[in-house]
């Protein structure tokens, strides 16, 4: 979708009279929409299976203590993954998603444009409705002789 979208902003994109390319509203915010929810989603889901050892691992220093590291070495050791690497996983998903390093590039991403409502206010003032409401009457309204050709042209819907 993300790709799609921005090939389409392109492709529709129009030319100044400087001859600067500029690529279309309408696609690069529904891509900038699309993008926001979908990263947020990927995250929630991210941090949901993660716990809450995303956010409470314990230190290296923690983990590296003679007297906590056999208990830790217990209590997070897999069959798969070792304590430490374990360990190391919780790091990086709070360090790159949960902490300030992680979290202002995520609120910039969602802030930058307007945010979200300024990314919907965006595409639909760019989004040709009476064309997908033509397009929309024609599919509902019953075939007429001369309609079939029309049909197939939307993909036989």
């Amino acid at each position: 979708m993300c790709k799609a979208a921005g090939e389409a902003a392109m492709v529709n994109g129009q030319q100044n009279e400087d001859g600067i390319l500029t690529p279309s509203p309408l696609y690069i915010s529904a891509l900038k929409y699309y993008k926001n929810e979908f990263h947020a989603k990927l995250l929630d889901t991210l941090h949901d299976i993660a716990g809450t050892l995303t956010v409470n691992a314990p230190t290296f220093a923690d983990f590296e203590h003679p007297d906590l590291h056999d208990g830790l070495e217990t209590m997070l050791a897999t069959s798969t993954l070792s304590a430490e690497q374990r360990l190391r996983l919780f790091h990086y998903l709070r360090d790159t998603t949960a902490d300030a390093y992680g979290g202002a590039p995520y609120a910039t991403s969602q802030l930058a444009g307007g945010g979200q409502h300024a990314q919907r206010l965006v595409t639909m003032r760019h989004f040709d409705m009476q064309h997908a409401k033509s397009l929309a009457r024609r599919i509902l309204e019953p075939a007429a002789a001369g309609d079939s050709a029309d049909h197939a042209a939307l993909g036989g819907i």
